[in-house]
């Protein structure tokens, strides 16, 4: 397996696991996913070299989709809310956020050597799994318990 196909790996789960969600849903998980993501390497990088990487992320997505050139980044990761999104489908959106969150990853995981990766692919699961059980009200407890995973 190549250095990129761990990431798209664990990029397609985490569209895996977004299901089927209406395109206003989508992109708060993506906000939050990268969120997730920029914070864990915020803590190794800084800010001054996350946003560097961001920046060139972000160009070259909306240069790849130009419909998201309204989507912004901030010292928190991405800002979606600005963007002119309307007419836009959740599958569109969710090609952008595959192309986003594949490209942050690998850009992160060159410059690292892939020391971060393993704790940028848990915690971009982390946060998608944190936007479910938000949206049912159940806590991570409960959906263990259910599922029987509960530690003793």
């Amino acid at each position: 397996m190549t250095i990129g196909e761990g990431h798209t790996a664990v990029v397609e789960a985490w569209v895996v696991a977004l299901g089927e969600r209406p395109a206003g849903a989508v992109l708060h998980a993506l906000e939050r996913s990268v969120a997730a993501v920029w914070r864990r390497a915020q803590r190794t990088l800084g800010d001054v070299t996350l946003l560097a990487i961001g920046d060139r992320v972000l160009g070259d997505a909306i240069e790849r989709f130009p419909a998201f050139d309204g989507v912004e980044l901030d010292e928190g990761g991405l800002a979606c809310g600005a963007a002119d999104l309307d007419g836009r489908d959740a599958h569109e959106i969710v090609s952008f956020a595959r192309f986003v969150l594949s490209e942050l990853l690998a850009v992160l995981g060159l410059l690292t050597a892939e020391v971060l990766t393993p704790a940028l692919h848990g915690v971009l699961g982390d946060a998608l799994r944190g936007d479910a059980e938000r949206s049912d009200g159940r806590s991570s407890t409960s959906r263990q318990r259910s599922a029987g995973l509960e530690a003793e």
